[in-house]
């Protein structure tokens, strides 16, 4: 999705973001910044392709930071996973109003994906499906979204999270995954740093 950097510069990234380095961040986002805006645009148009390519990294950065990736060499594979996935979910629930006025301009999606990802949508559980409807379709900020659904900002990102795997397991007809697993395999990974440190 982006010009390779190569395998060592993936390595430095991911090892930045696990450390806490804010470099590994800004790395990830010179790596992949343009490449994302570009494909969001061809799909959503060019107004919400900023803010859906930052919310994949954000994702990235997450999902590395709670030991999701463990080969640094795959990370250009996590940020397309993570992107399609958002990319469908958005395309499920777009209203004709809310897509590019060209329709020419970018490909559609093919029926039995948007069956298939509007399928996905209504298997998840209702509070899951609420953050992402809340977020992505009606696009309403995270602290409206936290203040309209009782939610701490934490509690928000969280589920957002969780919801978004949920979304790419039932897309793929797989076991959605359980909702402490995140929270576990960070706190496997904190005990993990600190026990490298030490």
């Amino acid at each position: 999705m982006a010009t390779t950097p190569g395998a060592a510069a993936f390595t430095r990234t991911v090892r930045g973001i696990r450390a806490g380095d804010p470099a590994g961040m800004e790395a990830l986002c010179a790596q992949f910044t343009t490449g994302l805006q570009l494909f969001f645009a061809t799909s959503l148009g060019h107004n919400r392709a900023p803010g859906l390519a930052q919310d994949v990294l954000r994702a990235a950065s997450d999902a590395i930071q709670s030991g999701e990736l463990p080969d640094p060499t795959r990370l250009p594979g996590l940020v397309r996973t993570i992107a399609r996935s958002i990319r469908d979910c958005a395309l499920a629930g777009s209203s004709p109003s809310s897509r590019p006025e060209d329709e020419s301009e970018r490909p559609r999606l093919d029926p039995r994906k948007a069956e298939a990802a509007t399928a996905a949508l209504k298997a998840m559980p209702a509070k899951g499906r609420e953050v992402l409807r809340r977020f992505y379709f009606q696009k309403h900020p995270p602290l409206r979204v936290c203040s309209e659904m009782n939610l701490s900002l934490e509690q928000f990102h969280r589920l957002k999270s969780q919801a978004r795997q949920e979304f790419a397991a039932e897309l793929r007809g797989e076991p959605a995954p359980p909702a402490q697993t995140l929270k576990g395999r960070a706190r496997a990974a904190q005990v993990a740093s600190k026990a490298a440190a030490g």
